[in-house]
């Protein structure tokens, strides 16, 4: 295997492993390449480049890079939590302010993404009004880069302008210059505060993860929902490539502890919506024990005792009765009451 030393523009020396048969130009290529794209940002000594870290670094070009068998070993660093205490778990009035939405998301129904929602709000726990540099916009903490990323702001605002000075946020975002208008979200004020809008968006950046996840091979058919969730919501914080790295114990040592903290969270998240949630709670439940629940032979005795009369004929509540009787009246037959008759079998009863 071939060994290069490539002095970068900003005077540092990289050693360079590459594959057999790779020429020094070839390899000189590849090397200038990656640093344009800034994938050796950060990248400390006797570290390996891969597709898996750059995607980590934030390149999304290298999720498609990614070796599909390299996204394995969730379960392992899942059950690494197991003795990890959750961090402001949701309750039920947590997941009940929560809207509900109109869709699931890949294998998430509607009520497991709903309790997704309900817990980011819930473990990040600010009002719907906070623009921070350090927690994030409103109730789930959307940053500038994910609002670019969904399209409410402008291609290359978040690189221009807050990349360098994340302290002016506040100032950058009240220009309506901006925004695209997209929603109807056309300035600050009309994003900060407004619970609905901000439900969409969060939705939208869990979509579009979901989505990176599954074309990374992270998420497979066959993956249960309680791994999902905890990938996921890590991937709503750090983007999908740090959850991939994630999941293979190769984040960057700057974010493991609080991934590790969304992923207990997203864990127990499905765990109470599955099992905690009182019945009613996510607008609907399946009616049970409705089969045989009347004593027929109770209500035929007490129908006697009221009628009283030999004359009147026992009622039949059998489901065939019941369905000759919705024939007739389909037919129309049956059902014309002759009055005069009606009378006469009256009087014939009473004496």
């Amino acid at each position: 295997m071939p060994k290069y030393n490539f002095v970068s523009s900003d005077g540092k020396t990289y050693q360079v492993d590459a594959a057999a048969g790779t020429s020094e130009a070839q390899a000189r290529q590849i090397f200038n390449t990656q640093f344009s794209t800034g994938s050796l940002t950060n990248l400390s000594v006797g570290s390996t480049l891969s597709a898996l870290t750059q995607a980590a670094g934030g390149l999304s070009s290298a999720l498609a890079l990614i070796p599909k068998n390299s996204t394995s070993g969730l379960t392992s660093t899942i059950s690494k939590l197991t003795a990890l205490p959750v961090a402001n778990g949701i309750n039920t009035a947590n997941f009940l302010k929560t809207s509900q939405p109109s869709t699931g998301i890949g294998a998430l129904d509607t009520t497991q993404v709903q309790g997704l929602l309900a817990q980011t709000a819930a473990g990040l726990n600010q009002s719907a009004s906070t623009v921070s540099a350090t927690t994030g916009l409103g109730k789930f903490g959307i940053s500038p880069q994910q609002l670019e990323q969904q399209g409410y702001l402008k291609p290359g605002i978040t690189d221009a302008y807050l990349s360098s000075d994340p302290a002016q946020l506040s100032s950058v975002l009240n220009s309506p210059s901006v925004w695209t208008g997209k929603d109807g979200i056309s300035n600050l004020t009309s994003f900060a505060g407004n619970t609905n809008k901000q439900t969409n968006i969060f939705q939208g950046l869990m979509q579009s993860n979901y989505t990176s996840l599954s074309q990374a091979g992270a998420i497979t058919s066959n993956l249960p929902v309680k791994e999902i969730a905890p990938l996921l919501q890590v991937a709503n914080k750090f983007g999908a490539g740090s959850a991939i790295a994630w999941s293979k114990s190769s984040a960057p040592a700057s974010i493991v502890g609080e991934a590790n903290k969304l992923a207990k969270q997203g864990e127990f998240a499905m765990s109470f919506v599955g099992t905690k949630l009182p019945i009613g709670a996510t607008g609907e439940a399946k009616a049970v024990g409705y089969n045989n629940t009347v004593n027929r032979s109770s209500v035929d005795q007490a129908v006697k005792s009221i009628l009283g009369n030999n004359k009147i004929p026992t009622p039949n509540y059998s489901t065939q009765s019941f369905t000759e009787a919705a024939t007739l009246a389909q037919q129309g037959t049956g059902f014309n009451l002759n009055i005069n008759s009606l009378t006469g079998a009256l009087r014939s009863i009473v004496g």
